[in-house]
C-alpha cells in the first residue's frame, strides 16, 4: 500500500501518517526500513 493510500484510509490530509500509525504498524515499518538499510549495505 503507497503512503498515499494509507493517509486515505486514515482520512489524513496534510498530517504525519506516522503519528497515526498503531504500534504494529510502527513495528511493522521499524522492521522494513532495518531490512532495507541491511540489504543495502551488503
Amino acid at each position: 500500500m503507497s503512503v498515499k493510500d494509507h493517509k486515505e484510509m486514515k482520512g489524513l490530509e496534510s498530517e504525519n501518517l506516522r503519528d497515526h500509525m498503531s504500534e504494529a504498524e510502527l513495528i511493522f515499518t521499524a522492521l522494513a526500513e532495518l531490512s532495507t538499510r541491511q540489504i543495502a549495505e551488503v
